[in-house]
């Protein structure tokens, strides 16, 4: 499964993909990608920075590029948390995976300027009012820049993160569990299974006219498999 993480400035997407990562969930930081391109370039790394580069890059590779860069890396049977989902085609493109779970975290303004205080970041807001512009600057309606406000709308599941961090474990903890056999990948029919392994079977045939492959079954139990050949000589 695929759980993308969203959420306003100190409401605690960090902390729930940290929670995530302790579960054995890979951690995948859109943010990531941009910190190596402006390393490569010798830029300096800041978050206006980071900002300014992920609207280049949605301008002239597409909307959704930091989503398809995220999902390179990703291997069958493993489970991931993205986090940094700052636009929409980002959701889009990953909701057509059927085991990707949009999350928003949310906390009231209070709770979330309080700990933006407490950890004191120098590129953080100290007021409420430097708060709300910063987040203004994330919220824009250029449908290649940041748009937080549309993404959290697209979430399937809200975690309110207004408590303790073992609080937030626990409501983590849960949604996991609620959500682990939902998001699985459908399974073939019985008749679908055992016909794809004749597909597969069929590949072995050299028949120059007609390839075949053939599957005999009973009660579910496979008894044997076979393919048309050319006639010998």
């Amino acid at each position: 499964m695929i759980i993308g993480i969203t959420g306003s400035y100190g409401a605690g997407k960090d902390t729930a993909a940290e929670i995530l990562q302790k579960m054995n969930f890979f951690h995948v930081s859109f943010s990531d990608f941009l910190r190596e391109e402006l390393k490569t370039s010798g830029q300096k790394i800041s978050r206006d920075a980071l900002i300014r580069l992920g609207n280049e890059l949605r301008l002239n590779r597409g909307a959704d590029i930091l989503a398809q860069q995220a999902l390179v890396g990703v291997k069958d049977g493993e489970n991931y948390v993205f986090t940094s989902i700052r636009n929409p085609d980002e959701v889009k493109f990953l909701q057509q995976r059927k085991d990707f779970l949009l999350v928003n975290v949310i906390a009231s303004d209070k709770v979330r300027l309080q700990r933006l205080v407490a950890r004191n970041r120098e590129e953080d807001p100290k007021t409420l009012e430097e708060m709300k512009a910063k987040e203004k600057l994330e919220n824009t309606a250029n449908p290649h820049a940041q748009q937080l406000r549309n993404v959290a709308q697209m979430a399937k599941v809200i975690l309110v993160n207004d408590s303790t961090v073992e609080k937030l474990q626990s409501k983590v903890e849960c949604l996991v569990q609620n959500w682990m056999f939902k998001l699985q990948l459908p399974r073939p029919t019985w008749d679908e299974y055992f016909m794809n392994i004749a597909e597969q079977v069929k590949k072995r045939s050299n028949c120059l006219s007609a390839p075949k492959g053939a599957i005999i079954v009973t009660e579910k139990q496979i008894l044997s498999t076979g393919y048309c050949g050319t006639p010998k000589g």
